[in-house]
């Protein structure tokens, strides 16, 4: 089921590749975890 928010929702990546973002205590996001979230956005309004 789409989200009706989903269209307006924009997936910031960045923290996929690089230790990134000045609140950033834990590093990337580990591969498994990457993938989880493609999969919620995608379930969510792909």
């Amino acid at each position: 089921m789409k989200k009706a928010w989903a269209h307006r929702l924009a997936l910031g990546t960045v923290q996929f590749g690089l230790d990134y973002g000045i609140s950033n205590r834990t590093g990337r996001v580990p591969p498994h975890g990457v993938a989880k979230i493609l999969d919620e956005a995608s379930a969510a309004g792909g």
